[in-house]
């Protein structure tokens, strides 16, 4: 072979340059993994922080909207804001109602008693209001003061079930969706809270702790079939997709569609819009909200929200009844207690009974707001480790 020949075969170009050494690989992938070590905390803080601030801002903007219907409505219809969780799509929603009539409805202490009853007033979604939906495992609670949670149920088994402690401060969950639907008095396992303002002048109603009830109708008719029959049924079921129209329709009922029985026609009422029936939400006024992060609620807790239900609840059996934890009535994961929850909302996030600013202690993780009367603004309050 000639010299020339041999440069020849050498010069650039000629072939493909060598191929990465081991040891060059290997640089590069440490590089890459130092970066995504550095970058993806930094991302998903900002995320973080992003829907956390994009959850604030609407629930101050909801807020807004259902003050701005009072202002619009005449004097007797109040609005509110009210809080919704589906577990179905694992979201927080905010929505406004609007009050359009009162029932007589049964006295927990006297149920059997027709002659013993309470006037609540009922409410319906405004027809000109748009829901809110929060960022998945966004969540929203509100602050009920000692004595209003009726745990033995004599007063309007408002959050009763043994999840919350009556003598003390409770930050609730919007427990609208943890029922049988199938059932016709599931709804006394629907319960929520409302911030309400005054129709004619937006003052939040703060003061009234009179419970209210709102039309959040069951996606399963079959409750409601068995409770209307023949006339009856002809008029009550007939509903038309305006909740408002349906309501105040059964509110008109007259004696005349029960032969003149008042006692059996305010009883037909109670099972269709009372505080047991499965359409309706029991609900009191806040005056006080937080938003958190439900999985960092969890974490507290050495555990993580249920993939069913997208929270610290166990999913509802019409989700999936062959679940094995699925529940027809609101139930706390094991190892998850509404204390705790009310001390880790307060800023003791590890759950030590102590709140305190010792480095790796305690971080506040949830968002606390009070509720201006006046004006319907929420203002930040300061949570102090």
């Amino acid at each position: 072979m000639s010299t020339e020949f041999a440069h020849r075969r050498r010069a650039p170009g000629l072939f493909p340059a060598a191929a990465f050494t081991v040891v060059e690989m290997l640089v590069v992938i440490a590089i890459i993994t130092i970066l995504l070590l550095v970058t993806v905390p930094s991302f998903n803080a900002m995320m973080y922080s992003s829907e956390q601030s994009l959850s604030e801002n609407q629930v101050r903007s909801a807020a807004r909207a259902a003050r701005d219907v009072a202002l619009r409505s005449p004097a007797g219809r109040d609005s509110a804001l009210v809080f919704i969780y589906e577990p179905t799509t694992q979201r927080t929603v905010l929505t406004t109602y609007v009050k359009v009539g009162t029932l007589r409805d049964a006295d927990p202490a006297a149920p059997n008693d027709p002659n013993r009853f309470e006037q609540r007033d009922v409410f319906v979604p405004a027809r000109d209001a748009a829901p809110i939906t929060l960022p998945r495992g966004w969540m929203v609670r509100g602050l009920v003061a000692p004595g209003f949670i009726d745990t033995i149920g004599n007063r309007d088994a408002w959050y009763a079930g043994g999840r919350y402690q009556a003598q003390n401060s409770n930050w609730v969950f919007p427990e609208t969706g943890f029922f049988d639907p199938s059932v016709a008095d599931a709804g006394q396992n629907r319960h929520t809270y409302i911030v309400r303002f005054e129709a004619g002048t937006g003052l939040v109603r703060s003061g009234s702790s009179d419970a209210v009830l709102l039309y959040m109708p069951s996606p399963d008719s079959t409750w409601r079939n068995s409770v209307a029959t023949g006339q009856t049924r002809d008029v009550v079921l007939k509903r038309a997709d305006d909740a408002e129209a349906y309501v105040q329709r059964v509110l008109g009922l007259g004696p005349s569609l029960t032969g003149g029985n008042v006692t059996e026609l305010n009883t037909l009422k109670r099972r269709l819009l009372g505080r047991e029936s499965t359409d309706m939400v029991l609900a009191r006024p806040v005056s006080a909200l937080a938003v958190y992060d439900e999985s960092r609620l969890a974490a507290a807790f050495n555990s993580s929200v249920n993939r069913v239900s997208g929270s610290v609840y166990r999913p509802p059996t019409y989700i999936d009844a062959s679940i094995g934890i699925a529940a027809a009535s609101p139930q706390l994961l094991d190892g998850v207690e509404q204390a705790s929850i009310n001390r880790w909302i307060q800023g003791d996030t590890d759950l030590n009974s102590s709140i305190s600013t010792a480095q790796g202690a305690d971080r506040p993780e949830a968002r606390i707001f009070t509720i201006d009367r006046y004006t319907g603004s929420l203002r930040a309050v300061e949570v102090q480790p």
